[in-house]
């Protein structure tokens, strides 16, 4: 891509645009454009998420696998370590 045409991607913020208009396969001018976009909009939504937990300075990055689970946690009596774990609460529940 040319300086040039960097230069307008930067203008119209299209951030990606750049980087990715060429690992995009091109079958028609509509198809090409629309899936450009789609790709433009996914890292846009990955770099906000990025942004937004360091901007919310969590102390560690921590999962339920290496979480140090202890005898000070308390769980909901309708809810078990294993439960949380594997996510199995959010399909029991009432709505």
């Amino acid at each position: 891509m040319s300086d040039e045409l960097r230069k307008k991607c930067r203008s119209l913020r299209l951030a990606y645009v750049g980087e990715i208009y060429s690992s995009i396969t091109f079958e028609s001018p509509e198809q090409y454009l629309n899936e450009l976009f789609v790709e433009e909009f996914r890292l846009r939504e990955k770099a906000k998420a990025q942004r937004l937990m360091k901007k919310a300075k969590f102390f560690d990055k921590t999962n339920l696998q290496t979480y140090q689970w202890n005898d000070r946690i308390r769980f909901p009596t309708h809810l078990t370590k294993e439960d949380l774990c594997s996510l199995n609460f959010i399909g029991k529940s009432k709505m």
